[in-house]
């Protein structure tokens, strides 16, 4: 699938979503499948130097974008902003296909060869065919001072921002592509041991298992293409006294297994919740229970371990502990939250 290049002009856009963040206070829609996805928007992540539930990391692109905080259905119905960001980072196929960038800038709706009547909202689907001549107008646009720019130049400008920014989030909580994210991870804690061994004798000038340590660094490339994409930092520190500059995008955390020797947790538990999600499949989540590593760090706190197994009740009135004991424990029972049952 072609990509749009990184470029400083995502700072734009970077801008206007600190700006929605003031019109994203509204409550979550109450979860309307096996999924609690309410729930899941409630989670925290660090984004833009604060923590702010996932539901507002899906509402402000949406403000941007489409400027509304739900995505419109053919069928007249509608999605909330965090169906729409499980959509686009666990069934992107499905996401595509929803409309919801505004295109009305008539000169903009040329080079992108629609008609210049019709509905204002497009798919990334229908964009992508054009996704290179949009990088390049944008590109062009850049190099122009802003207030030289005409209103074709932003329009491209804030356009090409937004796949930038819609291409990120689809990366974000697994590569795109991944059926069974869960299974890629375990094979790659597997894998971690005996690479790491390899590496370990090859740099002392000992024998070593080349296919091993060739095998891991098929890893690492695809999780450092993982950590360059990734959008929000969804993995928490492992302790409260670590920075709020510890948090990290999943693909970072990934690479830090070569440190550590152990896949985080919270990754662990987030590839568990998108495999279900992705496979529709809540039942899968259904009955999971803390694991003994998390319950001993989350033992930092007073009922954490309590706490963090009800991380995603609908009562709230965990909410202030569970945030606390998310960065102690990893939410290793997180994904008993996204299904229904689990609350």
């Amino acid at each position: 699938m072609k990509k749009l290049l990184t470029t400083p002009w995502v700072a734009g856009l970077v801008v206007a979503l600190a700006a929605a963040w003031v019109l994203a206070g509204l409550r979550p829609p109450p979860a309307r499948s096996a999924f609690d996805t309410a729930a899941f928007g409630r989670l925290p992540v660090l984004l833009n130097g604060r923590v702010q539930p996932i539901d507002s990391v899906a509402r402000n692109p949406l403000l941007v974008l489409r400027g509304r905080q739900s995505v419109a259905l053919t069928n007249g119905g509608s999605l909330s902003a965090t169906d729409w960001l499980l959509a686009l980072a666990m069934k992107p196929e499905q996401a595509d296909q929803l409309r919801i960038f505004r295109v009305d800038h008539p000169e903009l709706r040329g080079l992108l060869r629609l008609p210049p009547e019709g509905t204002p909202y497009m798919s990334y689907a229908e964009l992508e065919p054009q996704l290179a001549e949009v990088d390049k107008q944008a590109r062009r646009a850049e190099n122009i001072e802003p207030p030289n720019r005409s209103t074709f130049e932003k329009a491209v400008l804030k356009l090409g921002s937004g796949l930038i920014i819609y291409q990120r989030l689809k990366n974000s909580f697994r590569p795109e592509g991944t059926d069974d994210f869960r299974a890629e991870l375990l094979a790659y804690q597997q894998a971690l041991g005996p690479g790491l061994a390899a590496s370990t004798a090859r740099e002392q000038g000992k024998p070593f298992d080349e296919a091993a340590m060739r095998h891991l660094a098929e890893w690492v490339q695809r999780f450092q293409a993982l950590a360059e994409e990734a959008y929000p930092l969804i993995i928490p520190p492992t302790h409260p006294e670590m920075r709020r500059d510890d948090w990290s995008n999943i693909g970072t955390a990934l690479l830090a297994g070569l440190q550590t020797g152990q896949v985080p947790p919270a990754a662990l538990s987030y590839a568990a919740m998108v495999t279900a999600y992705r496979q529709n499949q809540p039942a899968e989540l259904t009955g999971r229970r803390p694991s003994t590593k998390a319950r001993s760090l989350a033992g930092s706190g007073p009922n954490c371990g309590r706490v963090a197994a009800n991380l995603f009740s609908t009562t709230g009135s965990h909410s202030s502990r569970a945030r606390r004991c998310i960065s102690w424990s990893s939410c290793s029972a997180g994904p008993r939250g996204l299904a229904r049952s689990g609350c």
